[in-house]
């Protein structure tokens, strides 16, 4: 409608349609009819108005209640515009000039004739709908940070948005089909953690989705239009976005059951979502109909009646995923819609992707199935309404930031005097600490401890690595030193995102109580956090830490070697102080959990069958101490991964998340299990259970873009990579495996690039072998030669490392190659003894075999790999058949791989397949792939 639709009412000076005989907010009968006063104007009045501010001169006295005028309230905010106005309120740009940024102001005017007892009803209502709201921290979602009073009224702090409204962004003709769906997975990923919270936008539409000066999305009004609404007592709506467009009840954008007047649900915003993503596409209205128009039925009927322009006829190529999304988004019956918000996500990332990665030759023909990519961002300051006063203190800043915090890490603290002592407790509480303040974090809103054997990865540990690798939003760091005949801890509070001290508290603890002192240190590092310890884990906590008797220390020390483990030495040094624990207290089941982690840690390393003995050993013990020790099952599940025993893994793992559900290792553990025995889709589906649960831990994404990988769904498993590079931006495994995927997808240039950068975070041996991989892919054996070697110098004991080294000697020509395939051989040799249910190194033994010329050895293990192996063990079984010279089993080989996803491009270009190139066949199997 036009500007002369409307009129305005001189009490309030909110917009009406202008047929209506009294105001729908103030109820003032109207005994004239006028247009509207649209035009914008300057503020009259200017709270702490310093010489740059706009002039104060004296405007229009009718326009004067337009402004907003200093209340001790608002004392902190210089206005700089009015942006808006409509029948529930004002908007004005404001300057926050306590914290020096820009926000936007929305008065909100509760209505005149209102009594006190039904004002104060409705001020509770707002405040309860606004404490929802102020939850909303996602960095898609315009952040409301506070609601204060103002006079009789209202006033809603929100962050301000240097950008347009999508609707001054889509042309006639519809956006570019990838800007739109970047922009469309940035808006259904803020819905879905809108609605996880429990929260219902009421008002999707273009004109309350504005896009920054970074191209990213922001959604207005969030839980907005049931605040208006709820102030209004259910008159008609009205919105005002933060350009000041007014929309009276955007009826256009309304699901069916929202005309009709029925309950509403999350279903509601799905449809306007829908409607948005249509205009996005064409640059049309799906409901609106020319020919339905010029017989008197409006935009409101034909939603009403289901009836709409289906999008192929304005774009008949569009994907029909695309159209498939649509339809169903758009559904008239809110039950044949998207189950949920968070299903949609994932299905229109998935679709983005689609449309936007690279694909090689066979891959641009198939389409992908759905990509989970739903990571809520969160803000470093979000501010709520409770016990918020303006002026607003440092301290009620901080107490916000720290209450807001869900990603916290805990450093060890510097031990200033040099004392071996001090550093093995300072290690050793590093990590008693943090397994204490992760299950309390747990109770305080769900916050995330990273853990130590994450923080100890890093190197030159500082603050901001750990924000910019973790996505911290706090760090607890310290010292501790001599004092005479005490020991003084000084523990700070940081705010990881710019290094500022937020906190800090002095500890004393006497020398010769220095172990026993550690439930006082935990107690005033929750006073930092301003956390209180449940009541549940009080007695368990009173358990752990005993009075100290020697058992305890050894524990500690322990702890502190096992937390530096990657040093020289420290592993072994573990295992004697967890033993030496066990003889001073046979009881002490920590211990023993303590000396079962570092057993299982050795075995890592040496691939050593002694060290799951003793890992067994010491089930046993801990079993006859307590036989409902909540990490006996995951133990004893890990033992029996190790081995083989896949379904008896499943069934203790099962139950161990239901007696445990908050332990993440159970989750990703159970998924590799139940995909060891085949039930893939099970395997996926505990993953992403597994990521839902934790969404601020990227362990759980790591363990889902392998699992992708295995099953060749390379793109999918990048996804996942880059998910957590948008939180742990400089995350080593992440760039390595984003790399691996690269080159998966024949992008061998992009792969290169993200191993170095691995390699710079953490020059590990596996890097290397990735790295010469890549080189050997290129036929630049002597730089994969390099990296090999660095490889094996650091890996000695990893099949996989000499197995590429030996390889890359070959094709080299250097004669070191035979030796390096025995090495390769007898390790894989080792593993099989341990696991000899391990199909990977049976697959690669056998090409190794035939290498060292033990035909008949290699026969034995080839002959086991079938179609029911992963691509990676065909393609391995075709190279070996290739040597062999038995070109007809090579090929059915390649034909399995193929059906598992293997890269078509890897298996074109190896130099590994020599003979099975020149047959026919060969040929007429990637042409079969490609037109499959």
């Amino acid at each position: 409608m036009s500007n002369n639709h409307y009129q305005q009412c001189p009490h309030c000076f909110s917009q009406n349609i202008i047929t209506t005989k009294k105001c729908c907010y103030c109820e003032l009968k109207f005994t004239s009819i006028k247009p509207a006063i649209t035009r914008k104007v300057k503020p009259v009045l200017v709270a702490n108005a310093s010489a740059n501010n706009h002039s104060t001169k004296q405007q229009q006295p009718s326009l004067q209640a337009n402004f907003l005028t200093c209340t001790d309230a608002l004392v902190n905010f210089s206005i700089i515009d009015v942006i808006g106005k409509g029948g529930m309120g004002t908007v004005y740009k404001a300057n926050d000039c306590k914290l020096e940024r820009n926000v936007a102001l929305k008065l909100m005017h509760l209505t005149p004739h209102a009594d006190s007892i039904t004002a104060a009803i409705k001020t509770d209502s707002l405040l309860d709908e606004a404490r929802m709201v102020c939850k909303l921290n996602h960095a898609n979602i315009v952040i409301v940070y506070d609601v204060v009073p103002h006079k009789n009224d209202h006033c809603i702090v929100m962050e301000w948005i240097d950008g347009l409204p999508l609707s001054e962004m889509i042309p006639a003709e519809g956006l570019p089909l990838a800007k739109a769906l970047a922009y469309v997975c940035q808006i259904s990923n803020g819905i879905a953690f809108a609605h996880e919270h429990g929260i219902i936008h009421q008002d999707i539409k273009p004109q309350n989705i504005m896009v920054n000066q970074q191209d990213k999305i922001k959604i207005l009004d969030f839980g907005i239009a049931s605040l208006v609404k709820n102030q209004a007592n259910g008159s008609e709506l009205n919105v005002i976005d933060n350009n000041g467009s007014l929309h009276n009840g955007t009826l256009h954008y309304m699901a069916p059951e929202q005309l009709e007047g029925k309950p509403l649900s999350p279903h509601i915003d799905i449809f306007s979502f829908g409607i948005v993503l249509y205009q996005m596409l064409c640059g049309h209205h799906p409901f609106y109909n020319h020919a339905s128009s010029t017989l008197g039925y409006g935009i409101e009927q034909n939603i009403l009646k289901g009836q709409y322009t289906h999008i192929s006829h304005y774009l008949p190529k569009l994907s029909p995923r695309i159209t498939i999304l649509l339809d169903k988004m758009l559904a008239y019956d809110k039950n044949k819609r998207w189950l949920n918000s968070a299903e949609l996500s994932i299905e229109i990332n998935a679709i983005y992707q689609e449309q936007i990665a690279y694909k090689n030759w066979w891959q641009r023909q198939h389409t992908l199935s759905k990509l989970a990519i739903i990571l809520p961002l969160l803000s470093v300051l979000a501010w709520s309404i409770n016990s918020v006063v303006f002026p607003i203190s440092t301290q009620a800043l901080i107490a916000q930031q720290v209450k807001q915090a869900k990603v916290i890490a805990l450093l060890p603290f510097e031990n200033i005097s040099g004392d071996p002592l001090l550093q093995l407790f300072n290690d050793g509480l590093a990590v008693s600490l943090n397994s204490d303040l992760a299950e309390i974090g747990r109770t305080q809103g769900d916050a995330w401890i990273i853990p130590t054997s994450e923080i100890r990865k890093i190197k030159a540990l500082s603050v901001q690595k750990i924000s910019d690798k973790y996505g911290a939003n706090l760090v607890i760091s310290g010292s501790i030193q001599h004092m005479g005949s005490t020991r003084q801890l000084m523990v700070s509070l940081i705010d990881a995102k710019d290094g500022r001290q937020l906190k800090t508290l002095e500890i004393i603890i006497d020398a010769n109580e220095l172990f026993q002192g550690y439930n006082q240190i935990r107690s005033q590092i929750l006073r930092l956090l301003d956390w209180h310890e449940p009541e549940t884990l009080t007695a368990k906590f009173k358990d752990k830490k005993p009075e100290f008797d020697g058992a305890y220390k050894q524990y500690i020390y322990g702890t502190g070697y096992l937390y530096r483990s990657d040093q020289a030495g420290n592993l072994a040094n573990a295992e004697q102080a967890f033993t030496d624990a066990i003889a001073i207290d046979k009881s002490y089941q920590l211990a023993y959990v303590g000396l079962a982690t570092a057993q299982m840690r050795y075995f890592r390393l040496t691939k050593e069958q002694k060290w799951l003995d003793n890992v067994a050993i010491t089930i046993e013990s801990l079993r006859l101490l307590n036989p409902k020790h909540h990490l006996i099952d995951f133990l004893s599940a890990q033992l029996l991964t190790r081995t083989g025993k896949y379904t008896q893994a499943v069934t203790l793992l099962e139950e161990h998340i239901k007696a445990y559900p908050n332990y993440l290792k159970s989750y990703t553990e159970l998924a590799f299990a139940i995909s060891k025995i085949g039930d893939i889709e099970k395997a996926e589906n505990i993953y992403k259970v597994a990521i839902k649960l934790f969404p601020n831990n990227w362990l759980g994404r790591t363990h889902l873009g392998y699992f992708y990988h295995e099953h060749g769904l390379y793109l999918k498993a990048i996804e996942q990579y880059k998910q957590q590079l948008k939180t742990t931006p400089n995350n080593f495994y992440a760039y390595l495996n984003i790399a691996a995927e690269y080159y998966s997808i024949d992008k061998i240039e992009e792969a290169i690039n993200y191993t170095k950068q691995a390699i710079q975070i953490n020059p590990a041996g596996f890097a290397y072998s990735n790295l010469g991989t890549m080189y050997f892919y290129l036929k630049q054996y002597n730089k994969a030669i390099s990296a090999y070697e660095k490889a094996s110098t650091i890996s000695d004991s990893n099949y996989l490392i000499w197995g590429n080294l030996a390889d890359a000697y070959r094709f080299a020509h250097n004669n070191k190659s035979i030796d390096a395939y025995k090495k390769a051989s007898d390790l894989a040799t080792a593993a099989l003894s341990i696991n000899p249910k391990d199909t990977m190194a049976s697959a690669h033994l056998s090409y190794y075999l035939v290498n060292t010329g033990d035909k008949d050895t290699a026969l034995k293990f080839l002959e086991k790999i079938t179609i029911k192996n992963s691509g990676q063990e065909n393609f391995l079984a075709a190279t070996a058949y290739d040597l062999l010279e038995e070109t007809s089993k090579a090929l059915a080989h390649i034909k399995n791989a193929l059906t598992k996803n293997y890269p078509v491009e890897e298996i074109k270009n190896s130099v590994l397949l020599n003979k099975v190139k020149k047959d026919q066949r060969f040929q007429q199997l990637l042409m079969s792939k490609n037109s499959s």
